[in-house]
């Protein structure tokens, strides 16, 4: 299973907080930016990940198997 994944963004955008939520809209994690996020404490499944930008926001799924 997948412990981690990493960031991989333009220079031009700041990323000032992610959020995973889970498909329920629960709030699982929230963190300031860095390149790679843990998720090892994470059940297999589908979640919302959102990162706070100087853009706005940006939504992206992420399965873990």
């Amino acid at each position: 299973s997948i412990d981690s994944f990493y960031i991989n963004k333009p220079s031009s955008v700041e990323i000032n907080k992610i959020k995973i939520y889970s498909v329920i809209g629960q709030l699982i994690k929230e963190q300031s930016y860095s390149e790679t996020v843990e998720i090892s404490e994470l059940s297999s499944g589908l979640y919302h990940i959102y990162f706070e930008t100087n853009f706005g926001r940006i939504h992206k799924t992420l399965l873990k198997q």
